[in-house]
Order: C-alpha cells, then structure tokens, then sequence
C-alpha cells in the first residue's frame, strides 16, 4: 500500500529547515532525515517551478536568465505584478505530496518518537510539529488501529 505525505507547497521549506531542531534518536533521526531530504528534493523543483511563474512578469538577457538589479528582478513595462502576486500565492497553496513506502520503517520510528516528544516547542518549531505529526498519523491512522491506541 502506497503511503503518503501531503504538504502546502509554502510548507516544505519551512518543515526541512526546521525538521533538524528536534532531538530524535536512532531510526527516529534517521527517518527525519529521509524526510528532510525528500522535502529538500520537492524544495529544489518548488523554486524551479517559482522562477518558471515569475518569468513572464520580468527582463531576462540573452541566455533567458531573469536580470537583477540591486537584488531585484526588473519587471517588464506594464508587467501586471499584483496577478504575479496571485499566482504565487496560488502556487504555494497548491499541495505535494511525499511516497514514502521505501522509508516507511524510518518513518514510522519518526512518528513515534514525535507522539512522545517531550521538549517544549515554541513558534516555527511547534508548527512544524503539528504538519508532520498530522501528516504521520494521517498515514499510520491504520497501524495506530492495529495497535489498540
């Protein structure tokens, strides 16, 4: 059974940078940093498709390449920016979603060690808690029945 992980576009850079803070131990860790590393897969092709939305909307030289001046795109005449505005925003929203069958041991180890996670989080930390332990108990809701819990 196919197993997966749907994250917020606008999430998955927000959860990889922050997934590392937490304290895990042994196949917990190292299921973490499956995810991290799958989360920072989705993050390259996230910024791809980025500067592939704000293309039309900007200069580019001869190679294509978007030109920057004093580290800003320089919008075409008459660029309408409030509809690019929208379409990122649009994007961000839009979800991607992980398989993660071939980690699902390390993964499941992940789930666990977050279920009885002790420390106190805060801010950005506490809201990456709460995505991916909504996304891990969302994928082993099954497991979790099996389990008797």
């Amino acid at each position: 059974m196919t197993k997966l992980l749907t994250f917020k576009n606008y999430e998955i850079i927000i959860v990889a940078n922050t997934l590392g803070n937490f304290d895990l131990k042994n196949k917990g860790s190292r299921g973490r940093n499956k995810l991290i590393k799958r989360l920072a897969e989705k993050a390259k092709e996230y910024n791809n498709d980025l500067e592939d939305i704000k293309k039309p909307y900007y200069k580019k030289n001869k190679k294509g390449e978007m030109i920057v001046k004093d580290n800003k795109y320089i919008p075409l005449d008459g660029a309408n920016l409030e509809k690019l505005k929208e379409e990122i925003k649009e994007y961000n929203d839009e979800t991607v979603s992980i398989n993660f069958t071939e980690y699902s041991e390390q993964y499941k180890a992940l789930w666990k060690q977050l279920g009885v996670y002790e420390k106190e989080l805060k801010g950005v930390e506490a809201e990456v808690y709460d995505i991916v332990l909504d996304q891990l108990d969302a994928a082993f809701e099954n497991d979790k029945e099996k389990e008797g819990k």
